[in-house]
Protein backbone atom coordinates (compact mmCIF):
# COMPACT_ATOMS: atom_id res chain seq x y z
CA UNK A 1 0.00 0.00 0.00
CA UNK A 2 1.13 3.30 -1.08
CA UNK A 3 1.24 6.24 2.03
CA UNK A 4 1.20 8.71 -0.46
CA UNK A 5 -2.45 11.31 -0.82
CA UNK A 6 -4.66 10.90 -4.26
CA UNK A 7 -5.25 14.06 -6.43
CA UNK A 8 -7.94 15.41 -6.69
CA UNK A 9 -7.37 16.54 -9.84
CA UNK A 10 -5.60 15.06 -12.95
CA UNK A 11 -4.52 18.24 -15.22
CA UNK A 12 -2.15 18.27 -18.59
CA UNK A 13 1.16 20.32 -18.16
CA UNK A 14 -0.73 23.03 -20.45
CA UNK A 15 -3.69 22.82 -18.10
CA UNK A 16 -1.48 23.47 -15.01
CA UNK A 17 0.84 25.94 -16.91
CA UNK A 18 -3.10 27.57 -17.45
CA UNK A 19 -4.27 27.68 -13.97
CA UNK A 20 -1.07 28.96 -12.59
CA UNK A 21 -1.56 31.59 -15.13
CA UNK A 22 -5.11 32.74 -14.02
CA UNK A 23 -4.31 32.03 -9.96
CA UNK A 24 -1.08 34.86 -10.55
CA UNK A 25 -3.24 37.52 -12.01
CA UNK A 26 -5.84 36.43 -8.81
CA UNK A 27 -3.26 37.30 -6.50
CA UNK A 28 -2.11 40.50 -8.33
CA UNK A 29 -5.80 41.74 -7.85
CA UNK A 30 -5.88 40.83 -4.41
CA UNK A 31 -2.63 41.86 -3.49
CA UNK A 32 -4.11 45.40 -4.97
CA UNK A 33 -7.65 45.34 -3.40
CA UNK A 34 -6.71 43.79 0.67
CA UNK A 35 -5.74 47.05 2.32
CA UNK A 36 -3.90 45.53 5.21
CA UNK A 37 -0.17 45.05 4.23
CA UNK A 38 0.02 41.63 5.50
CA UNK A 39 -2.33 40.50 2.96
CA UNK A 40 -0.49 42.76 0.73
CA UNK A 41 3.17 40.62 1.72
CA UNK A 42 1.54 37.45 1.52
CA UNK A 43 -0.33 37.59 -1.92
CA UNK A 44 3.00 39.00 -3.77
CA UNK A 45 5.17 36.07 -2.02
CA UNK A 46 2.21 33.68 -3.37
CA UNK A 47 2.97 35.59 -6.88
CA UNK A 48 6.52 35.02 -6.72
CA UNK A 49 6.29 31.84 -5.95
CA UNK A 50 3.53 31.32 -8.74
CA UNK A 51 6.25 33.40 -11.28
CA UNK A 52 8.89 31.03 -10.74
CA UNK A 53 6.61 27.64 -11.03
CA UNK A 54 5.70 29.40 -14.22
CA UNK A 55 8.77 30.01 -15.59
CA UNK A 56 10.30 26.90 -14.60
CA UNK A 57 7.41 24.71 -16.30
CA UNK A 58 7.03 26.66 -19.16
CA UNK A 59 11.26 26.87 -20.04
CA UNK A 60 11.01 23.12 -19.49
CA UNK A 61 8.23 22.33 -21.48
CA UNK A 62 8.91 24.94 -24.14
CA UNK A 63 5.82 26.46 -23.49
CA UNK A 64 4.41 30.14 -23.94
CA UNK A 65 4.26 31.80 -20.61
CA UNK A 66 3.10 35.02 -19.32
CA UNK A 67 6.34 36.47 -18.09
CA UNK A 68 7.77 35.87 -21.89
CA UNK A 69 5.08 36.64 -24.03
CA UNK A 70 3.31 39.99 -24.10
CA UNK A 71 0.21 38.35 -26.20
CA UNK A 72 0.28 36.20 -23.91
CA UNK A 73 0.14 38.13 -21.30
CA UNK A 74 -2.48 40.11 -22.25
CA UNK A 75 -4.87 37.13 -22.96
CA UNK A 76 -4.98 36.15 -19.93
CA UNK A 77 -5.30 39.26 -17.83
CA UNK A 78 -8.15 39.85 -20.29
CA UNK A 79 -9.42 36.26 -18.76
CA UNK A 80 -9.16 37.91 -14.92
CA UNK A 81 -9.65 41.60 -15.47
CA UNK A 82 -13.22 42.74 -17.39
CA UNK A 83 -13.53 45.86 -19.17
CA UNK A 84 -16.83 46.09 -16.79
CA UNK A 85 -17.42 45.08 -13.19
CA UNK A 86 -15.95 42.41 -11.00
CA UNK A 87 -12.64 40.69 -11.74
CA UNK A 88 -13.77 37.14 -13.41
CA UNK A 89 -13.20 34.33 -11.17
CA UNK A 90 -15.19 33.15 -8.12
CA UNK A 91 -14.63 35.83 -5.38
CA UNK A 92 -15.24 35.60 -1.55
CA UNK A 93 -17.62 37.95 0.00
CA UNK A 94 -13.81 39.32 1.33
CA UNK A 95 -12.97 39.99 -1.94
CA UNK A 96 -16.15 41.89 -3.10
CA UNK A 97 -15.97 43.97 0.22
CA UNK A 98 -12.21 45.18 -0.80
CA UNK A 99 -12.77 45.08 -3.88
CA UNK A 100 -15.58 47.97 -3.46
CA UNK A 101 -14.03 49.85 -0.80
CA UNK A 102 -15.01 53.42 0.14
CA UNK A 103 -12.74 56.19 -1.06
CA UNK A 104 -10.88 53.88 -4.09
CA UNK A 105 -11.20 54.96 -7.46
CA UNK A 106 -13.70 53.68 -9.82
CA UNK A 107 -14.63 53.68 -13.90
CA UNK A 108 -18.46 53.95 -13.77
CA UNK A 109 -19.58 52.62 -17.41
CA UNK A 110 -23.49 52.34 -19.08
CA UNK A 111 -22.67 49.12 -21.37
CA UNK A 112 -19.50 50.38 -23.53
CA UNK A 113 -19.48 53.75 -23.09
CA UNK A 114 -17.25 55.16 -19.92
CA UNK A 115 -19.36 57.54 -17.42
CA UNK A 116 -17.13 58.89 -15.77
CA UNK A 117 -14.46 58.10 -12.70
CA UNK A 118 -14.75 59.18 -9.36
CA UNK A 119 -14.39 57.56 -5.24
CA UNK A 120 -16.78 55.69 -3.54
CA UNK A 121 -18.12 57.50 -0.71
CA UNK A 122 -20.63 54.43 0.25
CA UNK A 123 -21.36 50.42 -0.57
CA UNK A 124 -24.72 49.02 -0.08
CA UNK A 125 -24.01 45.10 -1.44
CA UNK A 126 -27.08 43.54 -0.28
CA UNK A 127 -28.73 45.75 -3.03
CA UNK A 128 -26.36 45.57 -5.41
CA UNK A 129 -25.64 49.08 -5.10
CA UNK A 130 -22.40 51.44 -5.20
CA UNK A 131 -22.42 55.11 -4.53
CA UNK A 132 -19.72 56.93 -6.45
CA UNK A 133 -18.39 60.46 -6.73
CA UNK A 134 -17.80 61.20 -10.08
CA UNK A 135 -15.04 63.88 -10.70
CA UNK A 136 -16.37 67.29 -11.23
CA UNK A 137 -19.98 66.42 -9.72
CA UNK A 138 -20.95 67.33 -6.48
CA UNK A 139 -23.04 64.62 -4.99
CA UNK A 140 -22.22 60.95 -5.23
CA UNK A 141 -24.93 59.27 -7.36
CA UNK A 142 -26.20 55.26 -6.84
CA UNK A 143 -24.72 52.73 -9.78
CA UNK A 144 -25.20 49.01 -9.89
CA UNK A 145 -22.21 47.30 -8.88
CA UNK A 146 -22.25 45.62 -12.37
CA UNK A 147 -21.38 48.77 -13.82
CA UNK A 148 -18.65 49.80 -11.50
CA UNK A 149 -15.03 48.55 -12.22
CA UNK A 150 -11.95 49.58 -9.60
CA UNK A 151 -9.38 51.19 -11.40
CA UNK A 152 -6.01 48.96 -10.31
Amino acid sequence: MSNQAKKSRHLSIGEFLDVLQKEYFMCKIRKKIYPSPSDKRFYERVMHQKRETILDISERNHLPSIFEDEGEYKRYEKKVFPFIGLPLFDLTEQDIQFYYLENTEVRVNDGDVVIGIGRIESVDLDHGVVYVKLKNKKNSQPFSVKYVTRIL
